[in-house]
């Protein structure tokens, strides 16, 4: 599915596909169509459209995720958006923000240092103890463990890049608004939705969640260097800008010294500057293709894939699999331990018979595959049999 679309190299079985996307053609034309213009006229071609080409972003994402443009707030990266929310903040001094060790390294940073200025501590659990194992139970009793008066945010990966599990997000968040009608300070639910954006088929309002953060260049196959976040009516109070935007309505509400046209909150978010516009604007198409060859089929695709690779694995002496084999806990991300061995030696090993898998950047660390819509079965069979190869040879 969609492999025409990309020119990856052939001669290479690419399961590592969770760092950074190849663009599809559509994405490629289109970069090249706006680098082409920028380059003949940059100044007036960036005046003449980025409000038109900024906007018809918003609403392809905002026609993606089942959601209002006015709630799209464009970033550059996922990491970008992070550090944008927990740096943005409005807290009550004694505030806590829970948040787990399985966290990526991203929010871990971007919470720290937003502590640092002393409006809030953080509070620390674990959403489960054995990965493959896991379900709802363990893990909505963590969370209830774990949250006290002082909880005003929690921050939560929907699928975690350490194991490939994914968290039951739409429970936990729909747990926290009932929560929350007992309580007089509510708590914020932040999604980093990384490794779920591109791969699972879901509209954001049904998660329930207050903030919904991603990048746009991994399972979206959109341009490298893009992201989003979706912010949820009423977060308002509770959340500040922290870098001047370069939205023309805001622009012109500070020359003319009065608020002229009220800017939503996302808008008045996204980070100004001069920027890589021929990747920016191109953005849409990722989110075009996308429902154009269905959300749906493209899950299915991923998800078939990744389970064909878990139940190989899984039934391999010396390997141990992490990712649980059930789609309600997992997505495309495929993490395993070979038993005895370094991952960074199973890893060069593959790359070898130019087999790309990726090193868990971990506490603990682990081996990954990453299959995406572009990979086949024949793939998979022939990176799994050269790991068995390995484990007959100890990977020398």
């Amino acid at each position: 599915m969609l492999a025409s679309e990309f020119v990856l190299d052939p001669s290479y079985i690419m399961l590592n596909s969770m760092l950074l996307s190849s663009h599809p053609k559509t994405v490629r034309e289109a970069i090249t169509k706006f680098d082409s213009e920028l380059d003949k006229s940059p100044g007036s071609f960036w005046l003449q459209n980025f409000r038109e080409f900024d906007a018809r972003n918003c609403q392809w994402a905002a026609r993606y995720l089942g959601c209002s443009a006015e709630q799209i707030c464009l970033v550059d990266s996922a990491t970008v958006g992070l550090g944008l929310i927990y740096n943005g903040l409005l807290l009550d001094a004694g505030s806590e923000i829970l948040v787990s060790d399985q966290e990526h390294y991203a929010t871990l940073k971007s919470i720290e240092y937003a502590s640092s200025h002393g409006e809030f501590s953080i509070r620390k659990m674990i959403w489960y103890d054995e990965p493959a194992t896991v379900d709802k139970d363990r893990i909505l009793s963590s969370l209830k463990a774990a949250i006290s008066e002082k909880t005003r945010v929690i921050a939560i990966t929907w699928v975690h890049s350490s194991t490939g599990v994914k968290l039951p997000v739409a429970e936990i968040c729909h747990y926290i608004g009932d929560l929350n009608k007992t309580r007089e300070q509510k708590i914020l639910t932040v999604i980093d939705g990384v490794h779920a954006l591109g791969v699972e088929d879901f509209h954001v309002n049904d998660l329930g969640c207050d903030l919904f953060v991603s990048s746009c260049h991994k399972w979206l196959f959109g341009p490298r260097g893009t992201g989003l976040i979706y912010l949820k009516p009423g977060v308002e109070a509770f959340l500040r800008p922290s870098i001047p935007t370069y939205n023309a309505y805001s622009y012109e509400n500070w020359r003319a010294r009065v608020e002229k046209v009220k800017v939503p909150l996302a808008h008045e978010m996204a980070p100004g500057g001069f920027q890589s516009f021929s990747h920016k604007w191109a953005l849409y198409k990722a989110f075009e293709m996308h429902l154009e060859v269905g959300k749906k089929q493209i899950q299915d695709r991923t998800y078939g894939l990744a389970k064909y690779l878990k139940e190989r694995l899984s039934k391999i002496p010396g390997i141990r699999l992490l990712t649980p084999i059930s789609e309600k806990f997992s997505a495309a991300l495929v993490v395993f331990d070979v038993e005895g061995v370094s991952p960074s030696l199973v890893v060069d090993y593959l790359a070898k018979y130019k087999i790309l898998a990726t090193v868990t950047p971990y506490f603990r660390q682990y081996v990954r595959f990453s299959p995406a819509v572009y990979n086949t079965q024949e793939e998979l069979d022939i990176a799994v049999d050269h790991l068995c190869r390995g484990l007959d040879e100890r990977f020398a």
